[in-house]
């Protein structure tokens, strides 16, 4: 998931760094299915002791947008991500890029904690049948984005 707003990375920075939880919508299909386009993520502040494989993080890119990732694995202070729909890894993420942690996401309008047991056993699931896991996620996310559109077109004909 992944925003091309230079301004709101720092901007989402500050805020965290001053002890709030910040909202952020999400754009793509990186995340598929757990989080889509246009869904309401929390983010809060986080140390690297706080952070296991598995976790969802923001972090900023190079050009100053933002990313919203899974962490399949932490070496030193280096963390690989990748998107639970993408099929390769991002390259590694610096601790000082680091945004902070996604501790909910909406779903159906509702927040939804990412702590839940079930969100964690996906997060295991999508880490332990990585690479088949992510095909299925790209494929469904495909398949979502093409319906999005297919409606779309439709709703728009019949007006």
């Amino acid at each position: 998931m992944t925003d091309d707003a230079s301004y709101s990375s720092e901007l989402l920075r500050h805020v965290i760094a001053a002890g709030y939880v910040a909202e952020k919508r999400a754009r793509g299909i990186s995340m598929f299915p757990v989080m889509h386009s246009r869904s309401m993520l929390r983010v809060a502040q986080c140390s690297m002791h706080d952070l296991h494989c598995g976790d969802v993080i923001v972090f900023s890119r190079a050009d100053g947008g933002m990313v919203a990732h899974r962490i399949v694995s932490i070496v030193d202070n280096n963390i690989t991500t990748r998107g639970d729909s993408n099929l390769h890894d991002d390259t590694a993420v610096a601790q000082r890029d680091i945004i902070g942690k996604v501790i909910a996401t909406s779903f159906f309008g509702r927040f939804v904690p990412c702590d839940l047991p079930v969100l964690r056993f996906y997060g295991r699931v999508v880490l332990a049948l990585s690479p088949v896991s992510n095909y299925i996620c790209y494929g469904l996310a495909r398949a979502a984005l093409e319906l999005h559109k297919c409606l779309k077109l439709f709703t728009t004909s019949r007006k």
